[in-house]
């Protein structure tokens, strides 16, 4: 194992100029979603704080895939009951959506 002394390397900080800023936001998906509500990261900076700043790098939002309800808006489920009355229940379907974690700097 070759052991090299600290002062044969620069330092450097991770992620110097890698993050763009950003804002959480709670978006309502309607009452036909569950949830409902679901906190979403939007990008606010153009890449200015991108490094290098001459336009090589841009502000990508990084996302994830959030599974969610969606209330089926055309048929529902029902069932007879034991006093011989029909019950309805709601029909939900798992849907797929994008959701917005956090904006890096990437070319």
């Amino acid at each position: 194992m070759k052991i090299l002394k600290t002062g044969q390397f620069d330092f450097v900080n991770r992620n110097e100029g890698q993050a763009c800023t950003s804002v959480q936001v709670v978006e309502d998906l309607s009452e036909s979603y569950f949830p409902r509500y679901v906190r979403n990261v939007v990008c606010t900076d153009t890449g200015r704080s991108c490094n290098p700043v001459d336009g090589s790098y841009t502000c990508v939002k990084t996302t994830i895939v959030k599974h969610v309800l969606k209330k089926h808006d055309r048929e529902v489920l029902v069932r007879v009951a034991e006093d011989g009355g029909k019950e309805y229940y709601d029909l939900w379907e798992k849907q797929k959506i994008d959701i917005g974690v956090g904006c890096e700097c990437s070319n």
